[in-house]
C-alpha cells in the first residue's frame, strides 16, 4: 500500500470518527494534524500528528508542555524507564525543547487495503498512552516528582 491510499483510508477514519484535522503534502506522503483532543487527566489538551510516507503510518500524540532544563534529566530518565516494557511505540523527548511525544508506527507494505477497523485500533493508541502516563509526565516536568516513583503511580493507573 502506498502513501496516497494510506493518506486516503486515514482521511476516511478521521472523518467517520468526526475528527476535525489539517493536511498538507510532505515529501513522500501527508502530515495530518489534529488539534485539541482531549484527556480526563490534568494534561486535559493534546494533539497528534499523523504522516503518511511511502508505506508507513506513523502517528505523535504531543503533550502540550514543555519540560524545563532544571527537569530535563529526571523526565530523560522516565522516558526511559517507561519506554523499557512499552510494547507497541515509544515515549520521545526533544532535550532542546523538553517536548514529549508518544510515537507509534505501522508498516502498511503488506496490505492490498487499510482497513477501518485496523486504524480504529492503531490511532489511538498513542493518545491512550499519553492519558494513562500524563499525570507522571506532569509531576516529573513540574512537581519534582522522581522518576521511579511517578512511573510507579503511572502503571497503577492504566487500565
Amino acid at each position: 500500500m502506498k502513501a496516497n491510499a494510506i493518506f486516503a483510508a486515514v482521511k476516511r477514519y478521521l472523518e467517520r470518527a468526526h475528527l476535525e484535522y489539517v493536511s498538507a503534502p510532505i515529501p513522500g506522503g501527508h502530515s495530518i494534524y489534529c488539534s485539541g483532543l482531549s484527556t480526563p487527566g490534568k494534561l486535559k489538551t493534546i494533539s497528534q500528528t499523523i504522516e503518511t510516507w511511502d508505506t508507513r503510518l506513523v502517528t505523535y500524540a504531543n503533550c502540550l508542555i514543555f519540560t524545563s532544563p532544571e527537569r530535563i534529566d529526571e523526565m530523560a530518565k522516565f522516558v526511559a524507564l517507561a519506554n523499557y516494557n512499552l510494547l507497541l511505540g515509544n515515549f520521545d523527548l526533544d532535550v532542546d525543547t523538553g517536548e514529549i511525544r508518544y510515537r507509534h508506527f505501522l508498516d502498511c507494505g503488506g496490505f492490498k487495503t487499510l482497513p477501518l477497523t485496523r486504524l480504529a485500533r492503531f490511532l489511538p493508541i498513542p493518545l491512550l498512552m499519553l492519558e494513562q502516563y500524563g499525570d507522571a509526565i506532569l509531576s516529573v516536568a513540574f512537581d519534582s516528582a522522581d522518576a521511579e516513583s511517578a512511573l510507579a503511580q503511572a502503571k497503577t493507573n492504566g487500565r
